[in-house]
């Protein structure tokens, strides 16, 4: 049985710097929080680890506590765009993992605690909404950078003669990339759109070691369960039928480049990669604008296209790795009423 206590105070403000720099629409934004964890796992009766002798024990505890921030700066060029750069400090609590035998300690000493894990990011992000040769668009694009500490990581290995998922800390990741998306109305009755992310993740600091007997040292990489290249594009057409009521039209094709579902691609569990895939989705709507209510009807995967979404990376420990599919061609009706 888990226990997690959480107590966090914070506060955040804007100041408007427009008459202080005589720039118009710019202003600046700062925010703090202090987070206290307090985490333990108990050993209950039932357990298959209770009242075990040394090294296990029934009861396990550790407070965490950080303080994260943001500040960012902003300007409202003019009414269409819109300028920002922000930095901010993220926290995420350590813990116990309770698949690993109930050893004081953190996963690289035997244990089934970790450590928490701190992140700072910059962002620069530009959003504007007007008008291009006449037409109405939205464009948003963002560029980041961020780095980790003691990202928190599993693996599988052998404790105490069990097979056991140790959450471990690997000691620095980073993370960089561009995210877009934008539409355009070629015409009152059609809207074009597309959204992309581009993505470099990576392990900096990768080297971790893990419990034994005999202890090893893992080099963790390539960065799991995030595509390099990722997007999509959609056009929807829209058509009245009455003064009220519309009828719309809406298809999209979703693609990704290929992942890993493991942090040990490179040294524990080969095999672990998963192929990029594109999947088509349709929808088809009618709305009452004055009535209120709407219907529409789905199609997801419309092509029945197999890929896969995930697995479980196990070979180091029972010979053999599993993926998971993703769904299947599926059909669904959307009733809504607003009131």
């Amino acid at each position: 049985m888990t226990r997690d206590a959480s107590y966090a105070g914070y506060g955040q403000g804007t100041y408007d710097l427009s008459d202080a720099t005589h720039v118009q629409g710019l202003s600046a934004t700062a925010g703090i929080r202090y987070t206290k964890e307090e985490v333990s796992m108990e050993q209950l009766p039932s357990s298959t680890s209770y009242d075990l002798p040394p090294p296990f024990e029934n009861y396990l505890s550790k407070n965490f506590d950080k303080i994260s921030w943001q500040f960012g700066v902003q300007e409202q060029l003019n009414n269409d765009l819109l300028l920002y750069v922000v930095s901010r400090r993220s926290f995420r609590s350590g813990g116990f993992n309770n698949t690993a035998p109930p050893i004081p300690g953190f996963g690289n000493e035997g244990g089934a605690g970790f450590d928490a894990e701190t992140a700072t990011d910059v962002e620069l992000r530009v959003k504007y909404q007007g008008s291009v040769f006449g037409l109405p668009s939205r464009l948003n694009v963002a560029l980041y950078d961020e780095s980790i500490k003691n990202i928190q990581r599993a693996a599988y290995t052998v404790v105490a003669g069990q097979i056991a998922a140790v959450t471990t800390n690997v000691p620095k990741t980073r993370v960089s990339g561009v995210e877009v998306d934008g539409q355009i109305n070629p015409a009152s009755w059609l809207r074009l759109g597309t959204n992309f992310t581009y993505t470099d993740a990576k392990f900096t600091s990768n080297e971790v070691s893990l419990p034994g007997p005999p202890p090893i040292t893992v080099g963790f990489g390539p960065y799991p369960d995030t595509p390099t290249w990722s997007g999509a594009v959609f056009s929807e057409l829209t058509f009245p039928v009455t003064s009220d009521i519309g009828i719309s039209a809406r298809g999209e094709l979703y693609d990704q480049t290929k992942i890993y579902y493991s942090s040990t691609f490179n040294t524990l569990t080969p095999d672990t990669s998963i192929p990029g895939y594109a999947v088509t989705n349709f929808r088809l709507g009618l709305d009452d604008s004055k009535a209120g209510w709407s219907v529409a009807a789905n199609v997801k995967n419309a092509f029945n296209r197999v890929y896969y979404v995930g697995g479980l990376a196990a070979i180091n420990v029972i010979t053999t790795n599993a993926v998971i599919p993703g769904d299947p061609r599926t059909f669904s009706v959307t009733l809504r009423y607003k009131f």
